[in-house]
């Protein structure tokens, strides 16, 4: 049987990974073959692949098609119109990317004659600390290893590491470590080094010719955005390397022991991640875009960015003070007193700002008129919560439960949902938290509960309805016990 569905794309940066993982995830419920074709450019990708999808250079506003073809063709139909009209649209959002036109540099500044690098803006804000350069490691250092690792036991390995961190992660580093998860499990990856395997390459030279294949599509792309991805398949690449290679100690720890301003070609997202945010100031990236998800990354964390500077320009300042400011998109290598005194005054001036805005955070929402409004917060793991308090929030809306049991291999049990659940209530101190039924099944696929395919799953067996399924996940107790008495007892 063969069905189509005829879409246009909404998504505001067009199909990368974040937006292919989701909806990668529901096609792979159904068995039939599931392809994505571009009208606009006739690119066409296995929608059961992430990085296909992403080779299909689709744009916002492309007209699309999906293919559908198999003996479960007219349900998996039924659910994906419904998906693409529904829910599709939303599972992204447009970036706040800084804008490039030039900056008018304050008169306060400029009346010193500083020696400024002019840079592209990238993250706000102002970093001060000792210039420290990022040692890379390069993927061609693996080209002549031979691993008695498998791939898929590296890929394992590498799972098990990006699970971890997800547990711990939120917002938008959450949504990273799972785009990157979708692409480590990515069959179009997967096939092709499996094919140079096959053709007697070792796992090394497999890993790295697939990884060449693949970011030579997504650099024909038209769009910036989906050029830079390509950083995001070698970060992948390289975890996988050194999971498949441990005898030669490659690590990518790097350590900073002060406040730095680090230098560096550019950064994956996970060796951002690797850096201690206390002491990381300010990043001075040479070839990073603003749609970056290393530059995505530091914005969600405070850290001032920049790019378009070389390393060879600051070379002389390594080990050095000095400056940078995201928002005027300039490096001060060689600051006088004068221009010290400038960007100090500026720092503390930000912080001021910052104190009397914090006067606000605990008072409540008011229109106009004097209609008061509940101000809370969304959450779908715990450590979401204290900031949300932090910042403001009068209570949780929402805690989306069934993050507890997605990306991972069984069912948590009634005492991690238990300490999970205590530690929000813990945080909120009193004030309200509404704890969301498990939300699973329809665009929510979990393998180890095995769900049925149905017509329509998104009005199915779902939900509350597989509460009698999830018998190993609770002990004789309800889930309704768990939540109204064992939370009110403090263990």
């Amino acid at each position: 049987m063969r069905k189509e569905v005829a879409f246009t794309c909404e998504l505001p940066n067009g199909i990368h990974a974040r937006p292919a993982n989701h909806l990668e995830a529901v096609c792979a419920q159904f068995k039939s073959e599931i392809t994505l074709r571009n009208l606009r450019n006739n690119n066409e990708g296995s929608a059961k692949s992430v990085l296909s999808l992403v080779g299909t250079d689709t744009l916002l506003n492309d007209p699309c098609s999906l293919i559908i073809e198999g003996d479960d063709a007219e349900a998996a139909f039924d659910v994906l119109a419904k998906y693409l009209q529904e829910e599709f649209p939303h599972c992204d959002e447009e970036l706040v990317v800084m804008d490039e036109g030039d900056v008018t540099l304050p008169q306060s500044l400029m009346r010193h004659n500083p020696t400024l690098i002019k840079a592209k803006r990238l993250s706000a804000g102002i970093g001060k600390g000792k210039l420290v350069r990022y040692s890379e490691v390069e993927l061609s250092l693996f080209a002549n290893a031979v691993s008695a690792m498998s791939f898929d036991e590296a890929k394992q390995q590498v799972t098990v590491a990006l699970l971890d961190k997800a547990e711990l992660a939120s917002g938008q580093e959450k949504e990273i470590i799972n785009a990157h998860l979708g692409i480590l499990k990515d069959e179009a990856l997967n096939e092709a080094v499996a094919n140079c395997v096959a053709r007697g390459d070792t796992l090394a030279q497999a890993v790295l010719k697939a990884v060449e294949g693949i970011c030579a599509t997504l650099l024909q792309s038209s769009s910036d955005y989906l050029k830079e991805r390509v950083l995001d398949i070698k970060d992948i690449a390289l975890q996988l390397l050194i999971a498949a290679h441990p005898e030669m100690n490659v690590s990518t720890d790097f350590t900073l022991t002060e406040a730095s301003i680090v230098i560096a070609n550019d950064l994956t997202p996970s060796q951002f991640l690797g850096l201690d945010r206390n002491h990381l100031k300010g990043l001075i990236l040479t070839q990073a875009g603003s749609t970056s998800h290393t530059v995505i990354l530091a914005r969600a964390f405070n850290i001032p960015a920049v790019s378009g500077v070389a390393v060879e320009e600051c070379a002389a300042q390594e080990g050095e003070l000095i400056y940078i400011d995201g928002g005027l998109g300039v490096v001060s290598p060689e600051p006088s007193q004068h221009v010290v005194t400038y960007f100090e005054r500026a720092i503390w001036l930000a912080a001021q700002m910052a104190k009397k805005e914090s006067q606000f955070v605990n008072q409540s929402g008011k229109t106009r008129d004097g209609k008061e409004i509940e101000i809370a917060a969304n959450i779908a793991c715990t450590v979401e919560a204290a900031p949300a308090f932090e910042k403001g929030a009068e209570g949780v809306g929402l805690f989306r439960t069934e993050m507890l049991f997605m990306d991972r291999a069984t069912a948590p049990d009634e005492d991690e949902q238990f300490n999970a659940y205590k530690a929000v209530l813990e945080a909120a101190e009193g004030k309200p938290v509404i704890i969301r039924t498990m939300d699973i099944g329809g665009d929510k696929p979990i393998e180890y509960l095995n769900l049925p395919h149905e017509h329509n799953p998104f009005l199915g067996y779902r939900a509350v309805r597989i509460y009698r399924n999830l018998s190993a996940c609770f002990t004789p107790k309800s889930a309704r016990f768990c939540v109204q008495h064992r939370l009110a007892k403090p263990r």
